[in-house]
C-alpha cells in the first residue's frame, strides 16, 4: 500500500477503537462500484477477510481485497457484464465484526414470484452459511400488507419471536425506503437487536416485480442460437419484413387484434425478443398459458419442466369454435403442406445451381434473388409450422403420460422419441463421423487433415486435391465432396447471410474431422447417450405395454395415436429449417455476385461490404454510376456500418434488456437445498441423470475435447455444435427452450439435457462435480457425494437412473 494510505488506515483505526484496536476483530470487506446492481450481481467474486486483529493484519487484509478487483475471476465477470472497459476501482469496508446469535437473509420482495410478502431465511450463529448453501435454514414469510407470518419450512428448531421478524422486516422497509427498491439485506441478532451487514439490489427478481416502470423485458435467447454475435443490415432488413408478414398472418388468422410495443428489435447490434409481448398475445389466446413460449422458446420459465404447465378449462363460446376448425384445418394440412414444399425445393435449387452467376445479367440475378427469397420466406414459414407442430404433439403426449407415469412423463416421452427426430444436422453428424473412421485407417491421411489450412483467398478445391497425394485421399476427398453436396449449405452461424457456408470454407469440416481422429474410434454405437440408455428404453417401453394392459381400450387407443403423431411430427422443426437454409444459401450467392460487381466498380470497398447494406437500398446502389458524389457516401456508408459491426462483436451485450436498453436482471435459478449441495435450474428438455465433472466451453473448439467423463457447459450451443453435444455425458445451457436446436438433439440421442440456467457459466467452475437432472431440470452442485432433493430426501446419482422407468412402472 502507498505509505500515505497506510498511515490514514492506522490514524482511522485508533480514532475509532482506541485502547481497544488490537483486541477487536475486524470484518474488511469490499464495496466495488458495480459489485452489486439490479443488473449483476458479483458477490464472491471480490475477497473479505473476518476476524482481523492489529495493525499490520489490517494493513494485509486491506492490500488482499483492493487486488482482488484485479484478480483473473472478476475480470472475466466484468466482460460478461460488459463492464470490461470501465477501469476497476475499489473501497474497502472496515467493521467491527458481530458476534450473532442468529443471523441469515431477507428479501424485501419475494425473489421468485416478485409477490408483496418478505422472506426470511436465518440459521443460528453466522449468516455466512446461508449465503453459501451450506446448511438448510428456517424459513418465514411476512405479508407486506398485514404483517402475517407463515413459516415456509426449514430447521424446525429455530422458533424466532414474532418480535424479532417484524424488527427485521421494520430494518427492511426502512433500506428499501433509503435505496428506492426492493433490497436483498445480510442481517445479524447480537444482544437482541437487529444489525444490518450488507444490502444490495435484488438480483433476478420475479415478472411481476422486474416490470414495474422499466417498461418491456427484452431477452436475446432464441436468436442467440443462430445469431450468436450481432447481425448485418442485410440480414436483418430481410427477415424484419418476413417475420411481421407472417406476424400479421397468425394474428388475423387467430382473432387478435393490435397489441402494444414492439416484439423485436436490435440493441448493440443483437436481436433481442420482448417476451412481455408474447405474452399479452398469449392472453388473448383461450385456455393458453402464458409462459409457454416462455419454455418453448425463450428458456425463461419458472416451472422447470413442460409437465407443470397449466391449460385453463375452456367453455364453449363462437371464437373457441373458430379457433377450434382453424387448428384442425392446420392439423390437417400441415404434413401435406411440408412435404410437398422439399420436391418443390429441389426443382427450384437444381435450376439456381445450374445457371453461372458471374455472366448472368442484373434483371436476371435480380429475379433469381426474389425466387430464393420467397422459397426461403415459404421454407421458415413451414419450419414454424414444423415446429408448433412437433411442440404441440410433445406437450400432449407428455400431459397424457403424466397422469400414468407421475413425474417423469417427459422423461418418458424423452425415451420413447429418441429415434423419431431423425434430425438432417445429427445425420451431418453421424457422416462427418464416418469420414473420421475411413481416414483412421490411413495415418499419412490423419497427418494430412491436420496440417491441410485453406489460405485466407484460397478455394476449397484446393484445399481438397491436397488429399491426392495421400494414399487413401481420393476415396476420401470424394466422401467429403459428398457431404458437402448434402450439408455445404450450413453455416457456424446459419442465420447470418454475412457468414461463410462450409462448402466455402472447409475450416469447420476439417476441424470436426482432426478432433474425432484425436478421439478414441466410438465402440458400437455412436451416440454416448444411447447407450447410457438403451436399457432405460426398453423398461419404459415395457412399463407403458403393462400399464395400456390396464387402460381402457379407448385409453388405450389415445395413447396409441398421441405417440403416433408425435412420433410423426417430431423431426419436422430441424429438417424443415434444414431445407429453408438451402434456399437462403441462394440468397446470398446472388447477393456475393452483386457484392463483386459492385466492389469492381469502386462502389463497394470489399465485396462482403454488399452485408452493410439494407435490402431496401440495393436497387439504388446497383443503379449508381461510379466515381459520383453520390457512390462514394454509400461506400462510406457500407463502411462504417462494418466497422460498427466489428466493435459490436467485440463488445459483451447483456443477456437480458428493458425498453430503454439498460440491462435488465436474469431471474435467480440458484437455491440453497439441505445441508450437502445448492442446485441451479433450468428448463428440462431431455431426460436424464448423470452425474460428472462440468467443463466450460467457450469455443466449438473447446468442446470437441470433452472427456468421457465431462458435461458440457456453455453460454448457447448453436447447430454448428451438434458433433460436440454428442460427445458430452449431458449438457447444461444458460440459454435455450425446449424446441432450440440443442433440445432436439438432445432429444434425439438420449442426452441429458438442461437449458435456460441463466447462471451456470458464471457460477460453475471447470471440474466441479455435478449431479444433472435433467427430469426436473435442476443442476445440484456437489458438496459431498450424496446429493438432496428440494425435500431433503437422498437421490441416487449413477447413471442407472439415466433410464428410469415411469413411477409405479
Amino acid at each position: 500500500l502507498p505509505a500515505a494510505l497506510e498511515a490514514a488506515v492506522d490514524e482511522a483505526r485508533a480514532a475509532w477503537l482506541g485502547a481497544r484496536a488490537d483486541e477487536t476483530p475486524l470484518a474488511v470487506r469490499s464495496s466495488a462500484p458495480h459489485e452489486d446492481s439490479a443488473a449483476s450481481s458479483f458477490a464472491g467474486h471480490f475477497e473479505t477477510r473476518l476476524g482481523v486483529r492489529g495493525r499490520e493484519a489490517l494493513r494485509v487484509a486491506v492490500r488482499a481485497v483492493l487486488a482482488s478487483s484485479l484478480s483473473e475471476r472478476v475480470i472475466a465477470a466484468a466482460a460478461r457484464t460488459g463492464l470490461a472497459l470501465l477501469p476497476p476501482r475499489m473501497a474497502v469496508l472496515v467493521q467491527r465484526l458481530v458476534e450473532p446469535t442468529c443471523a441469515g437473509i431477507l428479501f424485501t420482495r419475494d425473489p421468485v414470484t416478485g409477490a408483496q410478502r418478505m422472506v426470511v431465511e436465518m440459521v443460528r450463529g453466522s449468516g455466512e452459511a446461508v449465503a453459501s448453501g451450506r446448511v438448510e435454514p428456517a424459513r418465514f414469510t411476512i405479508d407486506r400488507a398485514t404483517g402475517a407470518i407463515e413459516r415456509a419450512g426449514g430447521d424446525p428448531a429455530l422458533s424466532p419471536a414474532p418480535a424479532t421478524l417484524h424488527e427485521l422486516a421494520a430494518l427492511g422497509r426502512r433500506v428499501e425506503a433509503l435505496f428506492g427498491g426492493p433490497q436483498d439485506l445480510e442481517w445479524a441478532i447480537e444482544n437482541g437487536r437487529a444489525v444490518l451487514l450488507q444490502s444490495r439490489p435484488i438480483t433476478g427478481l420475479g415478472t411481476a416485480a422486474r416490470r414495474e416502470g422499466r417498461g418491456d423485458f427484452w431477452t436475446s435467447a432464441n436468436s442467440q442460437e443462430a445469431l450468436a454475435g450481432p447481425v448485418t443490415p442485410m440480414t436483418y432488413t430481410l427477415m424484419l419484413p418476413l417475420i411481421e408478414r407472417g406476424r400479421r398472418a397468425a394474428f388475423e388468422a387467430l382473432g387478435v387484434g393490435p397489441l402494444p410495443g414492439a416484439y423485436m428489435r436490435r440493441h448493440l447490434g443483437r436481436v433481442y425478443f420482448n417476451t412481455d409481448y408474447f405474452r399479452r398475445f398469449l392472453e388473448r389466446l383461450p385456455g393458453a398459458p402464458t409462459e409457454i413460449f416462455d419454455m418453448l422458446l425463450f428458456g425463461d420459465a419458472t416451472r422447470g419442466s413442460a409437465l407443470r404447465l397449466q391449460f385453463e378449462r375452456l367453455r364453449p363460446s363462437p371464437r373457441l369454435l373458430r379457433l377450434g376448425a382453424l387448428v384442425a384445418r392446420t392439423w390437417w394440412s400441415a404434413q401435406r403442406r411440408m412435404d410437398a414444399f422439399v420436391p418443390r425445393l429441389e426443382r427450384a435449387l437444381r435450376r439456381m445451381q445450374g445457371r453461372d452467376l458471374a455472366r448472368a445479367s442484373t434483371p436476371a440475378l435480380v429475379r433469381q434473388l426474389l425466387e430464393a427469397r420467397r422459397l426461403m420466406e415459404h421454407g421458415f414459414r413451414l419450419h414454424v409450422l414444423g415446429s408448433a407442430m412437433a411442440g404441440a404433439h410433445y406437450l400432449l403426449l407428455s400431459k397424457w403420460l403424466q397422469a400414468y407415469c407421475g413425474d417423469r412423463g417427459q422423461g418418458a416421452v424423452d425415451a420413447l422419441l429418441e429415434r423419431a427426430h431423425r434430425a438432417a444436422t445429427a445425420q451431418a453428424y453421424d457422416a462427418l463421423l464416418a469420414l473420421a473412421e475411413q481416414a483412421r485407417t490411413q495415418p499419412a491421411l490423419a497427418a494430412c487433415l491436420r496440417r491441410t489450412a485453406q489460405p485466407e483467398g484460397g478455394e476449397p478445391a484446393d484445399r481438397l486435391a491436397a488429399l491426392e497425394a495421400v494414399p487413401g485421399g481420393t476415396a476420401l476427398r470424394e466422401g467429403i465432396e459428398r457431404f458437402l453436396a448434402r450439408y455445404g449449405h450450413l453455416s457456424r452461424t446459419e442465420a447470418e447471410l454475412a457468414a461463410p457456408r462450409w462448402r466455402e470454407d472447409l475450416d469447420y469440416v476439417f476441424d470436426v474431422l482432426r478432433h474425432l481422429l484425436e478421439r478414441e474410434p466410438a465402440a458400437g454405437d455412436r451416440s454416448p447417450g444411447r447407450v447410457r440408455r438403451r436399457d432405460g428404453i426398453r423398461r419404459v417401453h415395457a412399463a407403458l405395454r403393462r400399464r395400456s394392459q390396464a387402460l381402457a381400450p379407448l385409453q388405450r387407443l389415445v395413447f396409441t395415436q398421441l405417440l403416433r403423431w408425435a412420433e410423426r411430427y417430431a423431426p419436422y422443426r430441424e429438417n424443415m429449417r434444414f431445407h429453408a437454409l438451402r434456399a437462403y444459401e441462394q440468397v446470398r450467392r446472388v447477393l456475393l455476385e452483386f457484392g463483386r460487381r459492385l466492389h469492381a466498380r469502386g462502389l463497394l470497398e470489399t465485396r462482403d461490404d454488399v452485408f452493410f447494406l439494407q435490402w431496401s437500398e440495393l436497387p439504388t446502389v446497383l443503379s449508381l454510376p461510379p466515381g459520383t458524389e453520390q457512390a462514394a457516401r454509400w461506400r462510406e456508408r457500407a463502411r462504417a456500418r462494418r466497422e460498427a459491426f466489428e466493435r459490436f462483436s467485440r463488445a459483451q451485450a447483456p443477456k437480458f434488456i428493458w425498453d430503454d436498453g439498460s440491462p435488465a436482471p436474469a431471474p435467480a435459478r440458484r437455491h440453497p437445498v439441505g445441508g450437502q449441495a445448492a442446485f441451479l435450474e433450468g428448463v428440462a428438455v431431455s431426460g436424464g441423470v448423470v452425474r460428472g465433472r462440468v467443463r466450460r466451453c467457450d469455443r466449438l473448439e473447446d468442446a470437441l475435447e470433452l472427456a468421457p467423463d465431462e458435461i458440457l457447459l456453455a453460454r448457447l450451443a448453436p447447430p454448428s455444435w451438434t458433433p460436440a453435444f454428442l460427445l458430452a455425458r449431458g449438457v447444461i445451457l444458460d440459454i435455450g427452450g425446449m424446441l432450440s436446436h440443442c433440445a432436439v438433439i438432445a432429444r434425439e440421442h438420449g442426452i441429458p439435457c438442461v437449458v435456460g440456467v441463466r447462471e451456470g457459466t458464471e457460477l460453475l467452475r471447470d471440474g466441479e462435480w455435478v449431479t444433472l437432472d435433467a427430469y426436473a431440470g435442476r443442476v445440484y452442485v456437489h458438496r459431498d457425494e450424496v446429493t438432496r432433493d428440494a425435500t431433503g430426501g437422498q437421490r441416487r446419482t449413477d447413471t442407472e437412473r439415466t433410464g428410469t422407468e415411469p413411477r409405479g412402472g
